[in-house]
């Protein structure tokens, strides 16, 4: 019995194609619009999707994932702190404010067990401290970026058009901000201790270094005599539109390796992140703005820089975009489905002589209304196919510039506008498939006759 039932079905397609190309010229004809309203649908749609993906992956970079609780810590200055006697290490120091230094010589930093201990207490799985300042580089067989000149107009992307920044930073960072590794390796819970001097690197950086080879653990120095020399271990894409060479370091390294005045830039200011369950993050970020405000006391201020606000805003902002992308599609498929039906029916009319002599042969009435109908179905759907071909070939060849959003050639088509474009191409095929197919069953032998 489902047998005969598959073979039923698939005999009505093989005839319903065989009709497609024996009529091709005509075929053809009418489902041009249908293959350009899928395809413009189908773009519309795949870009629409595409900018919310891209928009939520630089939000991603440059404020972390959904949930995540950004605290900035502000040191006062202090007029009787211990200055350190020397020691520059290519940082920036204009304007430096004096910096304590502890029994160990290195410079004090409150922050850094503030920080771990209000981990600790709140059991925080992801978490990370953040401390960054400018750095001036030398290494062998980078770029020479002495003589940059930016006359000629100031281009983001070059290497050597910003001041490198390092960055200290915990093991977690890299997942706060969805950095992907390129090469190499991580940071790492014990990479503070190394004598190495472990750093990634993002991929500015690591082109402004000469891509040197990550396995052969390259190495570059600050620019300044006595200056900590670092190796490079791995190389991320930080992906975010407004790129600068960046190296990530051990948090707490950056505090030992660097002489105290030179940290005075990384002292000021502060960044402690948490994650926290997205429903939460409001109470969450006014608690642990308080917890730690009170272990570091008076001489610092934190600030809660988490917007619920702004950030329901941005979430309500997407879905609006996508609902309005959604009904561009939506007009545009229609258009297509009202010529597709036009023309179904001005054909039909037509073929009355070839299904009055169908019916005089003995077909039923059913098998009349399915071979119609199919034919419909099974053109949309090739549409729909050639459509989808050329929405992804349009998408993957657009320029980036065009639409502001260069790195949209980083983000993959939407498997969900593909289906969607073959879907709705069915969908209208057998919308427009069953009038003509209700008119066919109408016609008699008679009629073949008279026509």
């Amino acid at each position: 019995m489902r047998g005969a039932v598959l073979k039923e079905v698939l005999g009505a397609l093989t005839e319903a194609w065989e009709e497609l190309v024996i009529n091709r010229g005509r075929v053809i004809l009418s489902l041009i619009g249908v293959a350009a309203a899928v395809w413009a649908m189908g773009t519309v749609m795949a870009l629409g999707t595409m900018m919310v993906r891209t928009l939520e992956t630089e939000n991603v970079h440059m404020s972390g994932i959904r949930g995540t609780v950004s605290l900035g810590v502000t040191a006062s200055a202090t007029d009787d702190a211990t200055q350190d006697p020397g020691g520059d290490t290519g940082g920036d120091e204009s304007g430096a404010a004096p910096v304590s230094i502890d029994d160990t010589g290195h410079a004090a930093n409150p922050v850094a067990a503030a920080a771990r201990d209000l981990f600790e207490q709140t059991h925080a799985t992801l978490a990370s401290r953040s401390a960054e300042m400018q750095i001036n580089v030398t290494a062998p067989g980078a770029l020479d970026c002495e003589g940059y000149d930016d006359a000629a107009g100031w281009d983001p992307t070059d290497p050597c058009a910003q001041t490198p920044a390092i960055a200290g930073v915990d093991p977690a960072y890299f997942t706060i901000f969805d950095h992907k590794l390129v090469r190499g390796r991580l940071l790492e819970a014990g990479d503070g201790e190394r004598q190495m001097n472990p750093v990634v690197v993002n991929t500015m950086m690591w082109e402004r270094l000469g891509r040197p080879d990550i396995t052969q653990y390259p190495r570059f120095s600050a620019r300044s005599p006595g200056a900590p020399s670092f190796t490079v271990v791995g190389v991320v894409n930080d992906g975010t539109l407004a790129p600068m060479p960046k190296i990530y370091l051990s948090y707490d390294a950056l505090f030992t390796v660097f002489s105290p005045q030179a940290l005075s830039e990384a002292l000021a200011y502060q960044t402690v992140y948490v994650a926290v369950p997205p429903e939460q993050i409001t109470p969450a970020s006014q608690v642990l703005s308080s917890a730690l405000a009170s272990r570091l006391g008076p001489g610092y201020t934190v600030d809660n820089l988490v917007d619920a606000e702004a950030e329901a805003s941005s979430q309500q902002t997407m879905q609006t975009f996508q609902m309005v992308i959604g009904g561009i599609g939506a007009i545009v498929i229609l258009i297509g489905a009202l010529g597709l039906l036009t023309v179904s029916i001005v054909t039909i009319r037509q073929r009355v002589r070839e299904i009055g002599i169908r019916r005089s042969m003995g077909a039923s009435a059913k098998r009349i209304f399915f071979a119609v109908f199919l034919e419909s179905v099974v053109a949309t759907t090739v549409a729909g196919v050639v459509g989808v071909i050329l929405s992804i070939l349009t998408v993957r060849f657009v320029p980036g510039e065009l639409l502001g959003y260069p790195d949209l050639s980083q983000t993959p088509y939407p498997l969900s506008s593909a289906l969607t474009g073959l879907a709705i191409a069915a969908f209208v095929g057998a919308l427009c498939g069953i009038i003509p197919a209700s008119i066919a069953v109408r016609i008699k032998p008679i009629d073949a006759i008279r026509f």
